[in-house]
């Protein structure tokens, strides 16, 4: 009998670990916007002012190229916004870390293509990953 309760004590301590670590992550849990990237090199400079990605038009090798990102957060909440650079772009491309977005606010958030004197000329591609989560102690 003594055996039964222990077992069924530690049973219940298990599920309720279990779903608060469920809650916790569902919580949590963040998603993922992709945005395209794209900077040009050649003997010129080119702009290009779309909104819907990153671009940087055509920068001239050892030219830099800066653009925002803004972020909106809707939410009554702050979020934290972790950034990842793909793509052959990713060796130019100079964007934070992290970044707190304020809830009920934009954000900010500066991204530079910085190309290397020795780049040759072509177009570079990739992706701007920004995944967002709940932000925890402004963390």
């Amino acid at each position: 009998m003594k055996e039964n309760k222990k077992t069924l004590k530690y049973a219940v301590i298990t599920v309720a670990v279990a779903t608060a670590l469920v809650l916790t992550y569902v919580w949590l849990a963040p998603y993922t916007i992709e945005m395209d990237m794209s900077v040009g090199v050649g003997n010129y400079t080119g702009f290009d002012v779309s909104t819907d990605r990153v671009t940087f038009g055509t920068v001239m090798q050892s030219g830099i190229s800066h653009r925002d990102v803004i972020l909106a957060n809707n939410d009554n909440y702050d979020k934290m916004a972790n950034f990842a650079v793909e793509g052959n772009i990713k060796e130019f491309a100079i964007v934070p870390a992290s970044q707190l977005a304020k809830a009920n606010a934009n954000t900010s958030i500066p991204v530079t293509a910085s190309i290397k004197s020795f780049t040759e000329y072509g177009n570079y591609t990739g992706k701007l990953k920004i995944s967002l989560r709940r932000a925890v102690f402004g963390m």
